[in-house]
């Protein structure tokens, strides 16, 4: 049996309500993105990637690393906060078409009363390529650009500017 066989036969008895269930669980029991993204989208296919969501919240974050000798390295991550739909809150559908809009038009951050109706997963693992081609899809599944997983910012807006790295 291949690696392949393998994680289709572990997908299929973990019985996963969602494709983001999956790609998470996937992701968190240390297989390679590709590997998992490619298994969930078969499980589950492009049309149900956005069929559980509320909301998708793309956040830059910035890591600072401070050496013993005075230098200072800047990394940036990805987080995705993703909130799922299920049969508890299918009724604020409409609540969460807003809190989408609102996102994107970046009429606020986040909301912690919205995003507390939902179950939430947080999702790291995500590549340019593979956030480029949720874009897509997300584009398709809602009709309009109105679901933009790409931030307001420039991640290196998230920067600290170069004068104040100098720190010694």
């Amino acid at each position: 049996m291949n690696k392949n066989d393998e994680l289709k036969k572990l997908v299929k008895s973990k019985g996963f309500k969602t494709f983001w269930h999956c790609l998470d669980y996937l992701v968190i029991a240390g297989y390679p993105i590709m590997d998992a993204f490619g298994i969930s989208l078969q499980e589950f296919g492009e049309d149900r990637i956005f069929s559980d969501i509320a909301f998708i919240r793309w956040n830059i974050i910035p890591i600072v690393d401070y050496g013993f000798d005075g230098s200072i390295d800047q990394t940036i991550t990805n987080k995705f906060t993703i909130g799922l739909i299920d049969e508890n809150n299918i009724h604020l559908s409409g609540l969460y078409e807003v809190y989408r809009k609102w996102l994107y038009e970046g009429k606020f951050e986040a909301s912690r009363e919205i995003e507390e109706t939902c179950e939430v997963l947080m999702v790291q693992a995500l590549t340019p390529f593979l956030i480029d081609y949720l874009n897509t899809i997300g584009k398709k599944h809602y009709g309009t650009d109105s679901f933009e997983l790409r931030p307001k910012k420039k991640p290196s807006d998230y920067l600290m500017p170069h004068s104040v790295r100098n720190i010694n």
